[in-house]
């Protein structure tokens, strides 16, 4: 769902499956503490937001800044 409401929205994601990429599961669950996929994390410069689950609030809080 939430790559699905992404691409209506015209927001670009890159999709990293952290069942194959150990890298990518260790910075999900250590790094930012997140037991539940998906998880979002957006990058603009210096700054990074990121969250669990399916967030269309914050889906379209990100839509409104692009």
């Amino acid at each position: 769902m939430t790559k699905r409401v992404l691409a209506d929205k015209g927001i670009p994601f890159n999709e990293i499956d952290i069942r194959d990429d150990a890298n990518a599961r260790e910075y999900v669950t250590q790094d930012l503490g997140y037991t539940e996929a998906p998880v979002c994390v957006v990058e603009d410069g210096t700054d990074q937001d990121h969250w669990s689950g399916f967030r269309p609030d914050h889906i379209d809080r990100i839509a409104a800044l692009t």
